[in-house]
């Protein structure tokens, strides 16, 4: 059986990682075909972490992304979001025009689009609409939602209403990545009554043994000591993802464990490295905190720490960082923030902290980094809930058995 998956992506990140690891892990010989952006940056990783035959159709159907990061002088900006604004449903439409004509070509027997948020790429949206116009059994998606959605703007209500209504119409099932997913789903009004979602919930591959891992040394490469406390944050320098947050907790740290150091690693999608750095400066923070720049090795970098942080302040939908810390043993303070909680038991795996409590997360960071037994033990257990809960195979497994049902 021929299926095709459909992303529509611009960044290296969890997206990629989930897509990859649902095919790796698909349990039958179907042929799997994956469509994406020509301009994914995370294709690099989508190849590099492929284990099985998949053949990649790229395409550049992304209109109005193009458009908007036409490198244009700065007044004309705004002129450049007018037109996007604009033209919005028509290069919609053209989208959808051109999408099926790449998908009669292709002729899957399902079809599955994976949408990093929603609305998210447009490209997905008009995939999702083909059954309207296409007689064709694929017309009918399976359309997977990664993050939390957001509400439309208010010019534009109207018209998203019945886009929403149209796609809910045509898809066989919405899929959310957690229950706080699906539960934001009523921000949008033409999806909020729809009787056609499901949740599963993201998995990942079991780690390499530690024996398999290469030996680079992250202590080596920074020229920290044997005896520093090492603690990770894993996230791409966005705002929503708690960077100033978890700076603000290290400043009460390392009063109190003075050889402790704070790893950062994660790309600089939105120029925020700048603010960053003041940041870190002005709490004199700048001994304690190193930067990693962007990092395949996940697992090398995991095993090398003492717990990871996860700071996150809003829109964290899943937080499958949480996991990798888990598969490998690695005790995880993370706050109590969209579908996070789902993942880490407060006391049991780790600790969960309201986004605004900074002197409640630095207690909870400063207990796991003196206490050892109580680390290991939350890194058992989190290890245990991986296995029972959040590896690919059983990802792959219930996406599998879905599509199957229908």
């Amino acid at each position: 059986m021929r299926i095709v998956f459909f992303i529509e992506d611009y960044v290296k990140g969890g997206h990629n990682v989930v897509v990859t690891n649902i095919i790796n892990n698909w349990p039958t010989d179907d042929e799997l075909i994956l469509i994406s952006n020509s301009d994914n940056l995370g294709l690099d990783l989508i190849k590099r972490r492929l284990r099985r035959k998949c053949n990649i159709y790229l395409h550049k159907f992304n209109y109005d992304n193009k458009i908007n990061n036409l490198k244009v002088l700065p007044p004309f900006k705004y002129f450049i979001k007018i037109i996007v604004f604009i033209l919005r449903y028509p290069i919609l439409i053209l989208q959808l025009i051109k999408i099926e004509n790449m998908l009669k070509i292709i002729n899957p027997r399902k079809f599955i689009i994976s949408n990093g948020g929603y609305p998210g790429g447009q490209t997905c949206r008009a995939a999702a609409l083909i059954g309207l116009f296409s007689n064709k059994k694929w017309g009918n998606p399976f359309f997977i939602i990664h993050n939390i959605p957001v509400s439309p703007r208010f010019l534009i209500i109207p018209i998203e209403f019945i886009v929403d209504w149209l796609i809910n119409k045509n898809v066989k099932n919405f899929i959310t990545v957690s229950n706080a997913v699906k539960s934001k789903i009523s921000n949008r009004a033409g999806l909020r009554n729809s009787n056609k979602i499901i949740v599963i919930h993201n998995g990942i591959d079991r780690p390499p043994n530690p024996t398999k891992l290469s030996e680079v040394s992250i202590r080596k490469e920074l020229g920290l000591s044997k005896s520093d406390k090492l603690v990770l944050t894993i996230a791409n320098f966005e705002k929503r993802k708690g960077h100033e947050f978890i700076f603000n907790v290290m400043a009460k740290v390392c009063k109190l464990i003075p050889n402790v150091k704070l790893l950062l690693a994660g790309a600089d999608v939105e120029d925020y490295a700048s603010t960053l750095n003041k940041k870190i400066i002005d709490l004199g923070l700048k001994e304690y905190v190193h930067f990693l720049g962007f990092r395949n090795n996940i697992p090398e970098l995991l095993r090398q720490v003492d717990v990871l942080a996860v700071p996150s302040q809003a829109y964290e939908s899943f937080g499958l960082i949480n996991v990798e810390a888990m598969a490998m043993k690695i005790p995880v303070v993370a706050t109590n923030v969209g579908g996070i909680p789902e993942v880490v038991e407060d006391g049991i795996t780790g600790y969960l902290c309201e986004p605004s409590n900074i002197n409640i997360y630095a207690e909870k960071l400063v207990e796991l980094l003196i206490n050892n037994e109580k680390r290991i033990s939350l890194g058992e257990a989190g290890y245990t809930r991986f296995n029972a809960m959040f590896r690919s195979k059983i990802m792959s497994e219930n996406y599998f058995n879905l599509i199957n049902s229908t």
